[in-house]
Parts: C-alpha cells; structure tokens; sequence
C-alpha cells in the first residue's frame, strides 16, 4: 500500500481494508484475519457482522505494535481483546549491536541520498483516490521527456510526498522507489478510454494523468463513470492513436491495467527515479503543476465545456 507516516495519514492516500471484509465475509471457518501492506491501522478488532472474522492491522513504520488475545473454549474464540499500542521511539534504548550497524551503512549512503537536486514552491502530494499535485507532476515530466500527448502514472507507484522547499536525492527514491524504465508508444483514443475508466473504478486507485481533461462521475456505475474527456483541449477521438507515455510497470500490466499489454513500447532504459532526478537538476525550482485534469462531475457545469 502507499507508505506513509502518521503526520501523512490522510484518509484520501490510505488504502480500506475492504478486501479483508469480503474474504472474511466469502470464506467461513477463518478466526483471525492479521491484514498489512495498505499501512492503515484498525485501532480495535473489526469482527465481521456475518461470519464473526476478527480482522486486525497496524500502521506501517513500526509507529504500532498489534496486541491481540484470544479465549478459548476449545477451538471456539469466546472473547477477544485487542488494541494498537503507540511505539514511543525516543523513550527506547536502542540495541548497540544495530545501532552500529545503522550507523555503518547510514554514514555510506548520507551523502549520496542527501545531495540536494532542486526545490519546489510548494510540497507536491499524492492522493489515491483523486488527482494528485505529485501524480501531475511526474506525469508532466513523463510526458516533456519523451515527446508524449498523454502521460499515465498509477496512484500506488507514487509512495512518499516531495518536500517544500529542497528536494533530496533521498526524497526522489523515497517518492519514486521502484526500478521502473520510462516507456512511451502508440495507444487509441478507445484504449485511452478503457484505461481511464478501470481507473475510475478505484480499484487500483486512480490513474494520475498528463495532457488529457476528463470529467467523471462515481456515483455511476463501474464502467460508466467516464463523461467527458479531451486531449490537450481537443475532443478525444476513439480511432486516432496518441503517443502515450508511461512507466514500465503499467506497460507490463501493473495494477491490473490490461489495456498497456496492447500497447508496443519504445523503452528509454531510465528509472523513473532517474528522470525526475535529472529534470529537477535541469530545472533547480519547480512549482506546483497545472491541476484540473479530472474533475468530478458536478451536475450545474455541461461537462463538454469544461
């Protein structure tokens, strides 16, 4: 799930713990479910109306530590307490053992990660389930670099927020952490549609964007959530084909994004991480992207005019 810390814990970039719920709703015989990776915490046992499934996790960081107890009666649960119990760091001694080790591998990489590559007027965030600042931003970078029409990036590859003010080598990799190469190629105005819509469904979270404008409504059904779109202020065509840039991770398929497989790629054999890197190095101060891109649909506004 996107990481995060506490002082990040916005409901907008965390991830529910839904998919625990249906499994515990579809699969009878299970006691416990101990979930993880969405790093969003469930401050006491979540007990399934239906089957009675506890569900329990923690936030990410080690910032919890999970405490459950159960009572028997056999192999029956007959109660439970549980709760997340804060880990006050400051307040531990540390191991010396680890400490030294931290410090041996900390002193080889500080001054690689902290070299400070750029700035940015404001602080760029990301947003799971909407458009992002950081979501335009790397798309725009996506999209300058290779020559693109359209940039896609996943909501879930973006993974930490970029600082107002100085911008570290250390703040690029925690943002941009996987080794995912720069891709472009040709993509339909149809397949366009096909992505935007699978994004539109949140099932993913949704697809962050470059050069396109849509209008979407969640009320309706998946599927049908699309309303409006328009490419660099053109109505999109379904027949014409766009360059399309992206990063290799949806070129492959990533996050369920089937549509990217039709697509043939010219790969720039660049990290992301390394793309942005030098574009901020290029740039020294950026500020905060255009917005708008996608927009809730609002039932006063004609949403072919916006």
């Amino acid at each position: 799930g996107p990481m995060q810390t506490d002082a990040e814990a916005r409901p907008e970039v965390q991830r529910d713990f839904s998919e625990d719920i249906n499994l515990a709703g579809l699969v009878k015989g299970i006691d416990v479910i101990i979930s993880g990776h969405a790093h969003r915490g469930i401050e006491v046992p979540f007990i399934h109306p239906k089957t009675g499934t506890l569900i329990v996790q923690t936030y990410g960081y080690g910032t919890r530590l999970g405490f459950l107890k159960l009572s028997f009666d056999g192999e029956k649960i007959t109660s439970h307490n549980g709760e997340l119990l804060k880990v006050w760091s400051d307040k531990l001694e540390p191991d010396l053992n680890m400490q030294r080790k931290i410090n041996f591998y900390k002193n080889k990489v500080d001054p690689f990660i902290g070299e400070i590559i750029g700035s940015s007027s404001v602080r760029l965030v990301r947003d799971y389930v909407a458009e992002s600042s950081l979501g335009n931003f790397s798309t725009d970078v996506m999209r300058a670099i290779t020559g693109s029409e359209i940039a896609f990036q996943n909501a879930g590859g973006l993974r930490a927020d970029l600082p107002e003010g100085s911008i570290t080598m250390g703040n690029v990799l925690d943002a941009f952490p996987f080794h995912n190469t720069l891709v472009s190629g040709y993509m339909s105005g149809k397949q366009i549609k096909r992505i935007l819509e699978q994004g539109f469904s949140l099932e993913r979270g949704m697809i962050q964007v470059s050069g396109i404008k849509a209008v979407y409504n969640l009320e309706n059904s998946i599927g049908s959530r699309l309303i409006s779109v328009k490419v660099n202020g053109e109505p999109l065509k379904e027949e014409q084909q766009y360059r399309v840039a992206t990063q290799s991770f949806l070129g492959e398929g990533g996050d369920l994004y089937d549509t990217f497989l039709e697509v043939k790629y010219e790969d720039t054999e660049k990290y992301l991480s390394d793309v942005i890197v030098d574009y901020l190095r290029g740039e020294g101060q950026i500020n905060k992207p255009m917005s708008g891109r996608l927009i809730p649909y609002n039932n006063k506004v004609n949403p072919i005019q916006n």
